[in-house]
């Protein structure tokens, strides 16, 4: 009788700890990262370059760019830009290059928040 309760505790606890489990993945995603991090990257990622190599490497179309460029202000256009690399899987082919994009146009600190993680600031 009591191996038959120490199952039902133990199969009761992984039960409930599934919603927990998929939670916490989620909040280690890039996109939960880019997130949390927003403000801060709105303001201190240099775009330009990071457009131009993305646009080289087929991440972005030819359309995305002009929207980007086109942004009247560096503050809309990193908006633009975070926003989009919030929407891309980088466990896939795109996102990777992504990420090698970011490691050439020298935005080592977003590359650091998106591998490891942060909370709202780098301190």
């Amino acid at each position: 009788m009591f191996s038959a309760s120490v199952k039902k505790i133990k199969f009761g606890f992984l039960f409930s700890g599934i919603p927990l489990l998929c939670f916490l993945v989620f909040l280690h995603t890039e996109s939960y990262v880019l997130g949390i991090n927003h403000q801060f990257l709105v303001e201190n990622v240099d775009s330009d370059r990071l457009i131009d190599l993305l646009s080289e490497r087929n991440c972005i179309t030819e359309e995305e760019r002009s929207h980007l460029n086109n942004q009247p202000y560096n503050f809309f256009k990193n908006e633009a830009l975070i926003y989009w690399m919030r929407a891309i899987n980088y466990q896939q082919d795109k996102g990777l290059k992504v990420l090698e994009c970011l490691r050439e146009a020298g935005q080592r600190f977003v590359l650091a928040l998106l591998l490891e993680g942060g909370g709202n600031n780098l301190d």
